[in-house]
């Protein structure tokens, strides 16, 4: 089987191990394993992964991001912020699923507020990638999102 190393390698992805004890709203960042940035536009292929789990499930976090990236999909399964988006090349989605960070609307659709400053945050890890993720973040959701600053 192939490993998460050797897959990354195959579709050109990189992985990011984070601390969350280094970032603003760590509270937050604790509960995540990992998520994925992928935009073909780009060429941003990254998958993030919690520094806090053991060496054998911070491979498998990476092996499962990764897949989401080979499959063309970017993954944000932020638990705390109950926001998950996922893009591809062929299909996009936005789950309803929201709590504090978002406004307390029944659904999310063009009406729907998401504050960016404290949406963002949650990305403010240092990595050169932050830049393209954000613009990626913002340009793929503003499809479905009225951002407020």
């Amino acid at each position: 089987m192939e490993t998460w190393q050797e897959k990354a390698a195959r579709i050109g992805a990189e992985v990011v191990i984070f601390d969350p004890d280094n970032y603003p709203n760590s509270e937050d960042l604790e509960n995540v394993d990992g998520w994925a940035v992928y935009d073909k536009d780009y060429d941003v292929k990254v998958a993030f992964i919690n520094a806090h789990r053991s060496t054998v499930v911070q491979g498998n976090i990476a092996y499962h991001e990764l897949e989401h990236i080979e499959q063309g999909h970017s993954h944000y399964p932020f638990s705390t912020t109950k926001l998950m988006y996922e893009s591809s090349a062929n299909d996009s989605m936005l789950e309803k699923r929201v709590d504090d960070y978002v406004c307390s609307y029944e659904s999310i659709d063009e009406n729907t507020i998401i504050d960016v400053n404290k949406f963002l945050d949650l990305y403010e890890l240092g990595h050169e990638l932050y830049y393209k993720a954000e613009k990626i973040i913002k340009e793929k959701m503003l499809e479905h999102i009225r951002f407020s600053y």
